[in-house]
Order: structure tokens, then C-alpha cells, then sequence
């Protein structure tokens, strides 16, 4: 299982400074505590957006092929 997160400009400048692994472990031990095990992610995609359409919805058919380069996990 995956997880791509857009930042915000805190959690842009701390990944800058801690770096991105620091991020995102924090972001898998958050999942950790308030998730079931099986939906904690083992990958997390640190991004500045995720694709849209021109209505703005998130264009899922697109994630694997921008964050995984086309790979499915599973």
C-alpha cells in the first residue's frame, strides 16, 4: 500500500531541514497510531500536488503511473 501527501509549507520546511525520510516516517508512525495495521502504508510519496482534471478531482487512474512509473503494487 502507497500514500502520497502533498506537504504543507511547515511540513515543506521541516522535510528541508530533518529530510524526507524524517517526514516521512512521521507520516507512517501517524498512519501507525490512528489506522489498522494493514492500512498503514508502506510507501509515502512526498509531493507538491497530485493530478487533477480541470474540475479538480484527482485523477486516480494517473497515481501509479506518476508516483510508481507505471508499476502496481500487489
Amino acid at each position: 500500500m502507497a500514500a502520497a501527501v502533498v506537504l504543507t509549507p511547515a511540513g515543506a520546511a521541516r522535510a528541508a531541514a530533518e529530510g524526507a525520510a524524517a517526514v516521512t516516517e512521521s507520516v507512517r508512525a501517524h498512519c501507525g497510531a490512528t489506522l489498522s495495521g494493514f492500512k498503514v502504508p508502506t510507501q509515502v510519496f512526498l509531493t507538491d500536488a497530485l493530478p487533477k482534471n480541470a474540475t479538480g478531482k484527482i485523477q486516480r487512474r494517473f497515481m501509479v503511473e506518476a508516483f510508481m512509473g507505471g508499476k502496481k503494487d500487489g
